[in-house]
Parts: C-alpha cells; structure tokens; sequence
C-alpha cells in the first residue's frame, strides 16, 4: 500500500493556499473524473468510470482541490473517452485532454509519463515530464518545452490536439509548446480508450492526478486560458451531463499500433 502518511502529507502541503472560483467548462465535454470519493475513485462524473490497472481505493490522498489519485510506477488509468471518430480519419483526430498533476521532487529528474495512446501499452508513451532537462513536457515526436515544472507543486495540463493542423500544449492556461504537428490516424490519433500515465519500459516515475478531463475538439487558447490554474474549481455544463446520461455514444473498433 503506498498511500502512507508520508505521501498524505506531502500532498495536502503542496494544496495550500488552493482558493476556489468556478469555471464552467467548455463545450464538447465527453469524460470528467474528480477523484472526489476514497471508495469509488474511478467514478465519472461526466462520462464513463475509469478502469484501473494497479490503481485502488487505497491510492486515495487528500490533494488538489479535494482528493487525488498516487499513480504509482506500473499503474496506470484506462480512460473511456466517448469520442467518435472524427477529423476525417477513421479514429480520433481532433481532441483535448486535461489533467492537474503533481510530480513529487523524488520524481523529477526522471522519466514521468503523462499518457500513453496504445491501448496495450506495447510501446513507448506519448507524453512525458522529461528527464533532462529536468521538468520539461512533451514528446520527441512533438517537441518538449522550454519551461518545467517544478516538484510538489500542482500544474493544470491541458493538450489541445488537431490531426494534421496543430498540436499543442498548454500549463496553467499558458501555451508552453506550439509542437509539431501530426498525421490523421498517427500516433496521436486516439483508440476508444486512452492511457493515463502509461509507459511500457518503466518510464513511469509516480506522479499525483486530481482532476482529468476529455473533449471532443481542440480547445482554443482563449478556452483554456479560461480553465485557469490548478485552483480554479471547474465544472461541467448541466446540459453536459443531461446529454451524457443519457447513455454512451456507439463507439466500435479498436486500432493496433
């Protein structure tokens, strides 16, 4: 069990100060995960539960705004995103993904993976806090950061993603990479599910995660300005989740890379 009091500590040390405004959401909301309750951890509140792969109730902290989820090494989220395929491919080409994070000094200066788009997680990840230079995101493929984050402290990621136009990424409402962009059905297009802080080799140093999210589109940077930090509170649109329990969208196939 690695939710010690050590790690509780560390956690809600690295929250203080969290002040709350709340922000709605922007349109094309699809999953919604809080981490808000220790005994139902994958509960959505947008969308569909998470699966969990070395991850329980045990991994439970206070952190972020309320709780968090302690990622350990060979754990991972296996995230149902309820998007369609869209961007004239035949998987999913436009998308948005965010996630507030916390890398605990023990874990910066090596690698963290952020996600992973294979679905068997057979090879390397796709999004990581870099080695070295300690602290920077991003991928060889996309480019990484000139910024870095910085251990024990909560960061709102946010990746805005349009097959083949754009890529990029953005920490606390700010854009920190204008990255390469890639091809329609490529490895940044995305399967029905996604992998949250996945690699396949152990490039998987133990990270925090309170909050994540999906959209079905590419956020703008006025959008994500919006969302804030990691302290602003953010909630869905009512109609959001009116529409989404009503019941999944009809998502079939499964790619192999």
């Amino acid at each position: 069990m690695k939710s010690t009091i050590i790690s509780i500590v560390l956690v809600v040390l690295a929250t203080a100060g969290f002040a709350r405004a709340d922000v709605v959401l922007p349109a094309g909301l699809t999953g919604f995960w809080e981490f808000s309750d220790s005994t139902n951890v994958a509960h959505a509140t947008v969308g569909t539960d998470l699966g969990l792969h070395n991850v329980s109730g045990s991994d439970w902290v206070l952190g972020g705004l309320g709780g968090a989820i302690d990622v350990d090494r060979s754990a991972w989220l296996i995230v149902t995103h309820n998007i369609g395929p869209n961007g004239g491919g035949s998987y999913v080409n436009e998308w948005s993904i965010l996630m507030d994070i916390m890398v605990p000094q023990s874990s910066i200066g090596n690698w963290v993976a952020l996600y992973q788009t294979n679905t068997s997680n057979s090879n390397d990840g796709d999004f990581f806090v870099k080695n070295n230079p300690a602290g920077q995101i991003g991928v060889a493929a996309t480019g990484y950061s000139t910024n870095t984050i910085s251990g024990d402290t909560w960061y709102r990621v946010v990746v805005s993603v349009d097959n083949p136009d754009s890529y990029r990424i953005y920490v606390d409402g700010v854009q920190w990479l204008e990255g390469t962009p890639q091809s329609i059905d490529g490895r940044f297009s995305l399967d029905p599910t996604l992998l949250a802080f996945a690699d396949e080799d152990g490039e998987d140093y133990p990270k925090y995660c309170s909050t994540l999210a999906m959209w079905n589109r590419p956020l703008t940077g006025a959008e994500i300005a919006s969302i804030g930090n990691a302290s602003t509170v953010i909630v869905p649109e009512p109609a959001t989740i009116a529409l989404l329990c009503l019941g999944g969208l009809g998502i079939i196939g499964r790619k192999r890379r």
